[in-house]
């Protein structure tokens, strides 16, 4: 029996066309560490060629390292619990927000975009950059849900924050020193496979 999740999900999916065949656009299990070191470094942290950001750690300041958590894509249905094979890519990566400050920055990433990297110099009062692309299955552009927001939580004390077997990182939004409260957006990606035939 699927999870409430899940079958909030599948309404999703099968509400928007009846008879279109939807699939979910998930990352795979295994996931891909990137350590930037001191996060003040102002060293890129980009997600390897198509792969999607998943989840971030940082303990302490901007002088204590960070981890980014990137992992590969594939088709699958969360009502029957099948995958597809497929051709599944990340194109037209950029550098498409850039944040004054990072102690008042926020950013969730629009048209069907989600985010491939980040990139943050000095303290709290310096610059931070997000990468985003777009992912295409088969040739073929996808749809990302609305964004939902997690969780406020400190960073500070070391604990990573993931966006789960169904969803990608989306957005994140910061408040303050290494000490205030930080929040993420996670949202699901969603390929028609009718699309091919209608275009």
């Amino acid at each position: 029996m699927p999870s409430p999740t899940v079958s909030a999900i599948v309404f999703l999916m099968f509400s928007v066309a009846a008879n279109a065949e939807q699939w979910l656009v998930v990352p795979v299990d295994q996931r891909h560490i990137i350590d930037v070191g001191a996060e003040s470094s102002g060293a890129d942290a980009l997600c390897p060629d198509n792969m999607v950001m998943t989840g971030r750690w940082h303990k302490g300041d901007e002088n204590k390292p960070t981890k980014y958590e990137c992992g590969s894509l594939r088709l699958y249905d969360p009502y029957s619990e099948s995958t597809k094979v497929a051709k599944i890519r990340v194109t037209d990566r950029s550098w498409t927000h850039d944040c004054g400050k990072e102690s008042s920055c926020g950013y969730i990433a629009d048209g069907n975009r989600i985010i491939t990297g980040r990139k943050h110099t000095d303290d709290e009062q310096g610059p931070t950059r997000y990468q985003t692309g777009l992912v295409v299955v088969n040739d073929q552009r996808t749809n990302v849900n609305d964004a939902k927001a997690g969780i406020k939580f400190s960073e500070s004390n070391g604990q990573w924050w993931r966006s789960g077997s169904l969803e990608v990182m989306v957005g994140r939004q910061h408040w303050g020193d290494e000490n205030g409260d930080t929040q993420y957006h996670s949202a699901s990606i969603v390929w028609t496979e009718a699309s091919a035939a209608e275009e």
